[in-house]
């Protein structure tokens, strides 16, 4: 993601499809600190809404909501 220009509209409708990772969120150089934490929030907030019974997909979503709660924290904790 860090490589192709940024829409922020889009970022914001839909973090995973924009970033793919928390990670990249984290370390997209192009967003301040606080917006980072704004789009983690939204993520973590679309991951924790209810998706039909797969297999293994509650477990996947609260793998995913644990990564997200991790780069929050980091992110808060950094204040970078």
């Amino acid at each position: 993601m860090t490589s192709h220009r940024l829409n922020m509209e889009e970022a914001l409708r839909d973090p995973q499809r924009a970033y793919g990772s928390p990670w990249n969120v984290v370390s997209d150089p192009r967003i301040d600190r606080t917006t980072k934490i704004v789009l983690l929030t939204r993520w973590l907030e679309a991951a924790r809404m209810p998706h039909p019974a797969q297999n293994g997909a509650a477990d996947a979503d609260e793998q995913l909501s644990e990564h997200i709660r991790e780069a929050i924290r980091g992110l808060k904790q950094s204040g970078c």
